[in-house]
């Protein structure tokens, strides 16, 4: 059964830890934008991180986890220009379902091996970015 994503080892609280600092970051620049620039700046960021576990796959799975990978970065990548062709919801959903999609690998569920804590700083960060869109919609 996959593990939590909370519990585990010091490894997993740092990259919890730096998770939440790197979207810090994220969500200061965002802050900084005109709103628009800021849903632009946020999609792209959803579209490069849907590469990374392509990039994972390719280094390390066979050719149908590498196929599986680039099929679900397809669909991140649609939710990042949907969400600023159609919603930012859209936009916030893929940050969402991304850090679901981390917690798959977190939890090895796919056979696609990540570096140490990558998925867990990866959903923390994409759970908070993706609260910071909501909030951005809300407010704007």
């Amino acid at each position: 059964m996959p593990s939590s994503l909370l519990s585990g080892s010091d490894v997993d609280r740092s990259a919890i830890l730096k998770g939440g600092l790197l979207a810090g970051v994220t969500i200061a620049v965002g802050l900084a934008l005109p709103t628009e620039r800021a849903y632009e700046l946020l999609a792209f960021l959803l579209a490069l991180a849907a590469g990374v576990y392509v990039g994972f796959g390719i280094a390390d799975a066979s050719a149908g986890e590498v196929r599986l990978q680039w099929l679900v970065a397809l669909l991140f990548i649609c939710l990042a220009a949907l969400g600023l062709w159609i919603s930012p919801l859209l936009l916030a959903a893929g940050w969402l379902l991304h850090a679901g999609w981390d917690w798959l690998h977190h939890g090895r569920v796919l056979r696609t091996r990540a570096p140490g804590g990558y998925p867990a700083l990866c959903a923390v960060y994409d759970v908070i970015v993706g609260l910071f869109v909501l909030v951005l919609f809300a407010f704007s």
